[in-house]
């Protein structure tokens, strides 16, 4: 478990392509990127193994971020695959349950970027397995247009069957920048519906609806496990990890 543990990680540090320390959710959560309704609801969708898309306009919003942020608390057992341009997608050689990551659906010639012919075969895998992805859209609709049009041309069933689809945004308050999520969108009965959005005037989000699947349970004591990321302020990816999994056993 250890060496997938640190593969996880190392995985997940790619990612970061500006340098300095990867934002965790707790700071995602003092800088209001995110609240702890949305933290619970992410923790419980990523455990029962459900596939997860990231869009924004602008780079520099935040998505790869909350990605990141959000990999770092995935099932122990789980082991993050990168999907490489011309390489196709293995399944895990150690016998664990595999999470397809690419960095960014684009045309872009950098590490886990992908696009399309080889990001409709990625967006596909979300049949069956899980994945992770972030792409330069900022709506719904622009996503899935960016998806289901040429060079990609994802079937509409497909996109349809990819679980969330999360949108972000950013704006400027006196000389600071703000990155919000803007919506937060689940499939279900062959589209997807907006049940989490960001209400402007009062800075929270609100639930728009419940689906209705959610209250499966999962081998995690959720409302515990944020607890201690609120009362304990882990200050890296490590020690997330560390209190999630001693979570973990508390639970089992």
């Amino acid at each position: 478990m250890k060496n997938i543990e640190e593969a996880n990680l190392s995985a997940i540090r790619r990612l970061n392509q500006r340098g300095g320390r990867f934002l965790t959710v707790v700071d995602l959560l003092e800088a209001g990127t995110l609240d702890e309704k949305l933290l619970k609801f992410f923790l419980k969708r990523l455990w029962r193994g459900e596939s997860f898309l990231g869009a924004a306009g602008p780079s520099g919003t935040g998505k790869t971020t909350l990605m990141g942020a959000l990999l770092n608390l995935i099932p122990p057992g789980t082991e993050i695959l990168t999907a490489e341009r011309g390489s196709p997608l293995q399944d895990s050689k150690s016998g664990h349950s595999p999470l397809y990551l690419a960095h960014e659906l684009n045309d872009a010639p950098y590490y886990g970027y992908i696009w399309g012919n080889e990001a409709a075969r990625f967006l596909k895998t979300a049949r069956d397995r899980q994945i992770a992805a972030t792409l330069h859209a900022e709506s719904l609709e622009g996503v899935r247009k960016k998806l289901t049009r040429r060079p990609v041309g994802l079937p509409e069933e497909e996109f349809s069957r990819i679980d969330l689809v999360v949108t972000m945004k950013m704006e400027t308050r006196d000389s600071r920048r703000i990155r919000r999520i803007d919506r937060v969108h689940a499939s279900s009965a062959g589209s997807h519906r907006a049940i989490f959005r960001q209400h402007p005037k009062r800075d929270e989000y609100v639930r728009l609806e419940k689906p209705q699947s959610e209250d499966e349970s999962i081998a995690l004591d959720v409302e515990g496990c944020v607890s201690s990321l609120l009362k304990k302020k882990p200050a890296d990816l490590e020690e997330v990890r560390r209190l999630l999994l001693k979570e973990v056993k508390r639970t089992n």
